[in-house]
């Protein structure tokens, strides 16, 4: 439970800060570079290893994962220069 406690917190300290940078445009894009890279990073670290590591996978299987690794990147590309 204290865990859930910590994190319940973090949440309300980010929306905190969020709706500190909303009024700061530099604050503003200094956050979404940030959250940005923290998906990038887990959603690299989540998947590298296993398409590596992962022999038995087909073919398809991995192109169909890089493939969607590639998209989400270039969706938060997309909306980075048209927000």
């Amino acid at each position: 439970i204290r865990a859930q406690f910590l994190t319940a917190i973090a949440a309300m300290v980010g929306t905190a800060v969020g709706l500190y940078a909303q009024r700061n445009k530099s604050a503003e894009d200094l956050l979404l570079a940030f959250t940005s890279g923290g998906f990038l990073y887990i959603a690299t670290v989540a998947m590298l290893p296993s398409i590596v590591t992962d022999k038995s996978s087909p073919l398809a299987q991995t192109v169909l994962e890089i493939s969607g690794f590639s998209l989400g990147v270039g969706m938060m590309l997309l909306v980075a220069l048209f927000e």
